[in-house]
């Protein structure tokens, strides 16, 4: 994984890890690599590196970010109870990348359009770490996202989260009411006057008690 992610920030081909691992032993012994039988670490081909890849599934970053959680986890540096799902906008490097889109800028940004991307991010509201992440085009809404996320966060780290908050764009009484009788958590989400309508004079902070009484109230209407 050591040596995919090296060919990663290099920006070198396989080959040429290959030959750099191969003039560079220190390093390739850094990346875990085996000695063999004259003293020297046995550097992967070109070949073998394009079959671990394959096997392993993941992009190297990625797998990798996993296991520093992992690690951050297992070393108490941060226990997962308290979480912040939110979004943050990615200006595309380039106005002709193909893969970005326009999607709406922060309020205080002067324009309200921006190129680029959207990052979901699930966070540790004690420690402000990220736990977990998700790239999208610019121009996809937020609310699809904080669900797959927190399944994955429990599958991956085996969180067991006591408080969600989200922002206003999460909202959604599926979601809501998956968090607390799922994961068993609070989920808290801002209050906004404007659309107190549309939320029934709920408080922003829901309670298993609230959703109980609001299923109870869509039964007798029907």
């Amino acid at each position: 994984m050591l040596v995919a992610l090296l060919r990663t920030l290099w920006r070198l081909s396989s080959q040429e890890v290959h030959d750099w691992l191969c003039a560079w032993p220190v390093l390739a012994l850094a990346c875990g690599l085996p000695l063999s039988a004259d003293g020297r670490p046995r550097v992967p081909s070109r070949a073998q590196q394009s079959k671990r890849l394959r096997a392993a599934g993941a992009p190297p970053s990625e797998m990798l970010f996993v296991l520093v959680v992992r690690a951050g986890l297992w070393m108490g540096m941060t226990r997962g109870r308290d979480l912040i799902i939110d979004s943050a906008p990615i200006l595309a490097w380039r106005r002709s990348d193909p893969d970005a889109a326009h999607g709406h800028a922060p309020a205080h940004h002067p324009r309200p359009l921006l190129l680029g991307y959207r990052v979901h991010t699930l966070l540790c509201r004690g420690t402000g770490l990220p736990l977990l992440f998700q790239l999208t085009r610019a121009n996809v809404h937020d609310a699809p996202f904080a669900r797959p996320l927190l399944e994955l966060a429990v599958r991956l780290f085996g969180l067991r989260p006591r408080v969600v908050r989200l922002d206003a764009g999460y909202w959604g009484l599926k979601l809501i009411a998956w968090i607390h009788m799922v994961l068993g958590a609070l989920a808290v989400l801002p209050w906004n006057p404007k659309r107190q309508k549309k939320r029934d004079g709920l408080p922003p902070t829901w309670t298993a008690a609230d959703l109980d009484r609001r299923r109870v109230g869509q039964t007798h209407e029907h």
